[in-house]
């Protein structure tokens, strides 16, 4: 699989194209949201598809659509019947923090993602499957895959030292080494079948943060000047075992029809002719591993070339990223009919004066036809 080394060196483009959000229709004032200069924007119009395609939805949703939850999730859900995908993977799929605040609610509480069963019929889909989750690891950020056809669990990951799950006394982070670089929110080998084929689903969230996993919860040096840039290697150690165990799993061969998505919480190569990072840098180097060494296709950078298209609301380090991909191997990637980043939420994005939150979410999502 080379062919994406082909992509990775040629696709530099100069001209830029940014398709940013421009909503109306809600109460609240957008504040001064961080957008490449210059650009255009575009509110997404067009909900509708072409028939005998299967349509696939994925958002981060911001600690279980935090913002939403007052409201039953109401808007949320109308959201999605909008669009009425066939397939949804949504990130941050658990409720975490209480309605307008950042204090965490008792686990009796919490909808999501106890709920997503219920939920997810309310928008006409009958399946759930919820990825690998760390919550013994004190995390709360799995992906759940909701869908109108069946899905079977192929595989959950979440540590990369198999001795690891279980420990025997319970899980401690001091117990485990300066090399430990686990799955840190999860990933998951999901599958459907539609029409009679089978589609692979690679769910996944990769670290967030600028040091490592281990500097978090061990060594707790998280503002170390000699620790910041770890989180390179944490996202790069991730993406390079979900890869290892899901797509180049010798396991798998044969099987053509694939799809990996999810919040890398980095930038690709494709996207440098707008970036301008220096070859080197290793902000790159997690979509450097895939495009190195698979075959898959980065839908939205080669279905709009010489376009940039924000998927995060903001960034401490210049303008807003694109940090949510979704990757097709190629005979998927040869039935896409529709690309997109959908601006149309149901209410303008709006930091909610609390940290980093913003309404509904400070992620927008990835929509794309598939013909089938």
């Amino acid at each position: 699989m080379n062919s994406g080394k082909i992509i990775r060196r040629g696709l530099y483009c100069s001209s830029l194209l940014l398709l940013a959000l421009a909503i109306s229709g809600c109460s609240e004032v957008q504040r001064d949201i961080p957008s490449p200069k210059g650009q255009e924007t575009k509110e997404t119009q067009d909900t509708g598809r072409e028939p005998g395609t299967l349509r696939v939805l994925y958002w981060n949703i911001q600690n279980g659509m935090w913002y939403d939850q007052e409201h039953n999730f109401s808007n949320f859900r109308d959201f999605v019947a909008k669009y009425d995908p066939d397939v949804c993977v949504w990130c941050e799929a658990q409720s975490i923090y209480k309605s307008g605040t950042s204090t965490k609610m008792a686990a009796k509480d919490r909808f999501f993602p106890g709920g997503w069963d219920n939920f997810a019929k309310s928008y006409g889909h009958l399946y759930t499957a919820i990825g690998g989750y760390r919550l013994y690891a004190d995390d709360y950020y799995p992906q759940v895959v909701t869908s109108k056809y069946p899905i079977e669990t192929v595989l959950k990951i979440t540590e990369t030292d198999p001795s690891l799950i279980p420990l025997p006394d319970g899980f401690d982070h001091t117990k485990t080494g300066p090399g430990y670089y686990p799955v840190a929110h999860g990933a998951a080998l999901q599958r459907i079948r539609v029409n009679g084929q089978s589609i692979n689903i690679v769910t996944l969230h990769l670290w967030p943060h600028a040091y490592s996993y281990y500097a978090k919860f061990v060594t707790k040096k998280t503002s170390d000047s000699s620790k910041i840039g770890e989180g390179n290697i944490q996202r790069e150690k991730e993406i390079t075992y979900i890869c290892q165990h899901t797509y180049l799993d010798s396991q798998f061969k044969g099987e053509e029809n694939w799809l990996m998505m999810g919040d890398f919480n980095t930038r690709s190569r494709l996207d440098n002719w707008y970036y301008k990072f220096s070859g080197d840098d290793p902000r790159l180097s997690s979509h450097d591993y895939i495009l190195d060494n698979t075959d898959y296709k980065d839908i939205i950078a080669l279905q709009h070339p010489g376009k940039f298209f924000m998927t995060r609301t903001w960034v401490a380090d210049g303008n807003p990223p694109r940090y949510d991909f979704m990757y097709a191997s190629p005979s998927m990637y040869d039935r896409v009919v529709r690309a997109e980043i959908i601006y149309d939420l149901w209410c303008p994005v709006v930091h909610t004066g609390i940290s980093n939150y913003y309404t509904p979410s400070d992620h927008y999502p990835i929509l794309v036809d598939f013909k089938i």
